[in-house]
């Protein structure tokens, strides 16, 4: 399932804006310096070649470093701007992510911003609070280890309680970490009893 399953959506909040750039690590941001630089060379050099030729279009100098600039940065919003901001969805079988303005994307949009864990799939789910190390930001942090994959970072703002999302993730199955934080046992399964005879 791509999309979060809003009807079974225990817990259910918008990320701040521009969280997901804001958490980017530096290969990240090398592969979009270097995705920007590849489109803008293979168009500086197509509209270099178009001058050339004889009854093509004549671009001056100024035009073939501007218009590739322009076409670069184009391509590469319409990779960004779609996960600006994220919905983050809890249900009883997994943990997703996807950018609120998706329908704007592509393909390349849908793979990069979209994010779904089932809950066996988890190793643990580390909430932070604001201040917290590991935590530079001015909301709540959730880091979800995968068992077989890397960990990923999504952000809870302030109106969402950590302790809720903990007990809730506790309650399914999860190994959830989080400080001054315990279990309400009312969350807990009643312990099967036998039938007197």
């Amino acid at each position: 399932m791509l999309f979060p399953d809003n009807a079974n959506a225990k817990y259910q909040w918008n990320e701040p804006w521009f969280f997901k750039l804001r958490a980017s690590t530096k290969t990240a941001w090398v592969l979009r310096a270097g995705f920007f630089i590849g489109v803008y060379v293979l168009f500086a050099v197509l509209m270099s070649m178009d001058s050339k030729s004889a009854g093509g279009p004549q671009f001056g100098t100024v035009e073939i470093l501007i218009l590739p600039t322009m076409i670069a940065g184009l391509f590469l919003a319409m990779i960004e701007l779609p996960n600006i901001q994220r919905v983050v969805t809890l249900t009883d079988n997994d943990i997703s992510c996807i950018g609120t303005l998706m329908m704007f994307g592509g393909p390349i949009s849908l793979l990069t911003g979209t994010g779904q864990w089932n809950r066996r799939e988890i190793k643990t789910v580390q909430l932070l609070r604001t201040g917290e190390p590991g935590n530079d930001y001015s909301f709540g942090l959730m880091i979800i280890t995968p068992k077989h994959a890397k960990e990923k970072q999504l952000a809870i703002p302030l109106t969402v309680s950590l302790s809720d999302v903990a007990n809730h993730l506790h309650t399914v199955g999860i190994d959830v970490r989080l400080s001054d934080w315990q279990h309400s046992s009312s969350d807990l399964p009643e312990p099967e009893t036998e039938n007197a005879k």
